[in-house]
């Protein structure tokens, strides 16, 4: 655990990232980077040896507060053979109510990052570059705004039908 400990100190400070802690009741380890260099580290977490991400769990974003505009999104990969989980977070602050903030995507890392990326952009309105096919998983691909944001507001219909109940 401590020698797991150390390489994720130095792989945090090599990406100018923050390594937050070792989270026991979870067994996962916590970082914070920047946007532009998040797929780096998570490629390196794949590709490394050391490391040897091999299983992508989840992407998921948050709208923090609608005071703020920030948008999170959050990448938990495990480490099957190692035995071990990390969660990687990286953030923007939207500038206006109707920025559409972008992220590069991690689908050519792992190939199930496809349909989390998908359903992230279209529920809280994210972007990610160099996706191969962001179409709509969930909702009609002409639905208005983005239903996990914070500033939501429902439309009242869609094709003639009542929407907010």
């Amino acid at each position: 655990m401590e020698d797991l400990q150390e390489l994720f100190a130095t792989l945090a400070q090599s990406w100018d990232a923050a390594f937050k802690c070792f989270h026991s009741p979870s067994s996962c380890y916590l970082f914070e980077i920047n946007p532009e260099k998040c797929p780096g580290l998570l490629e390196q977490l794949f590709r490394d040896k050391n490391f040897w991400c091999d299983h992508l769990n989840s992407v998921t974003g948050e709208h923090v507060s609608a005071e703020t505009s920030m948008i999170r999104i959050h990448y938990h990969i495990s480490s099957i053979t190692r035995g071990f989980s990390v969660q990687v977070s990286t953030q923007k602050i939207l500038t206006t109510p109707d920025e559409i903030p972008s992220f590069d995507s991690v689908s050519h890392i792992w190939k199930a990052a496809n349909w989390h990326e998908r359903e992230t952009a279209e529920l809280l309105g994210v972007h990610f570059n160099n996706h191969p096919d962001l179409r709509h998983l969930l909702l009609p691909s002409n639905w208005e705004g983005f239903p996990l944001r914070k500033d939501y507001v429902p439309q009242e219909l869609y094709h003639g039908v009542k929407v907010k109940f």
